[in-house]
C-alpha cells in the first residue's frame, strides 16, 4: 500500500494534479512504512522533493533528498541493483537529485545533472533526454534563454516517438516555464511551446 500512494504521488505530478495532492500522497506513503526504509519510502521521498521545490520550499525540498540519501544507503543489493518498479537503482536516486536541484536552482545542479547522466547506459533514451532537459532549464535560468530553448528543442526533437513520454513532456514544459519573467515576450518561447504542443499530439494518438 505505502509503494501505491508513492507511485500515485509520483504519477499525479506528471499529470499536473494539485501539489498539495501529491505531498498528501507522499504522507500517506511514509506513515505507512513506518519509517522503515525500502524502495516505498525511497520513492515517496522523491515524489515529497519534487513537489516541494515547485512549491517554492527549497529548504523541504532538499530536506527530503537528504532523507532520500540515507534510506538509499541502507537498501540491499536486491533492491539497488533491480532495474524493474520492484527495484531502486542508483540512477534513480541521481536522476531525483538532478531534477531537485535544478528546480532549485541550487549552485551544485549542474554537477548533480552530470552525475546523473553519467549514471545511466547509452539505452536509458528517455531519461537522458530528461536529464539533458534538466541541463536547458539550468542555462535558461541563468539568463541564456535561447541557447537553453534551442537545446530543449533539439533534446524533443531528437526523441523517437516510441520514446516521447508524459514523463519527457513534463520536463520539457518545464523549460519554458523556467524563464525569467522579463523573456517570456521572446517569440522563441512561444515557438517552442507550439513544437511542445505537436509532440504532445503524437504522444497522445
Amino acid at each position: 500500500m505505502a509503494a501505491a500512494h508513492a507511485y500515485e504521488a509520483i504519477q499525479a505530478l506528471y499529470e499536473g494534479r494539485p501539489l498539495v495532492l501529491v505531498v498528501s500522497r507522499t504522507d500517506k506513503a511514509l506513515a505507512l512504512t513506518a519509517d522503515r526504509p525500502g524502495r516505498a519510502a525511497a520513492a515517496a521521498l522523491g515524489a515529497r522533493a519534487h513537489a516541494l521545490a515547485l512549491m517554492g520550499d527549497h529548504a523541504g525540498a532538499r530536506a527530503s533528498l537528504n532523507r532520500q540519501a540515507d534510506v538509499f544507503a541502507t537498501l540491499p543489493d536486491s533492491v539497488t541493483g533491480n532495474e524493474t518498479l520492484e527495484g531502486w537503482p542508483e540512477p534513480r536516486l541521481l536522476h531525483t537529485r538532478s531534477l531537485v536541484m535544478t528546480l532549485t536552482e541550487d549552485s551544485l545542479a549542474a554537477s548533480a545533472q552530470q552525475e546523473a547522466l553519467r549514471a545511466y547506459p547509452p539505452s536509458h533514451k528517455r531519461q537522458i533526454a530528461q536529464i539533458r532537459l534538466h541541463q536547458a532549464t539550468t542555462a535558461v535560468v541563468d539568463g541564456d534563454v535561447t541557447e537553453g530553448l534551442n537545446q530543449a528543442a533539439a533534446i524533443v526533437e531528437s526523441i523517437a516517438p516510441e520514446d516521447m513520454s508524459q514523463f519527457v513532456l513534463h520536463v520539457a514544459r518545464g523549460v519554458a516555464d523556467a524563464v525569467p519573467p522579463g523573456h517570456k515576450a521572446q517569440p522563441a518561447i512561444t515557438a517552442y511551446r507550439e513544437r511542445l504542443a505537436l509532440n504532445a499530439a503524437k504522444e497522445d494518438m
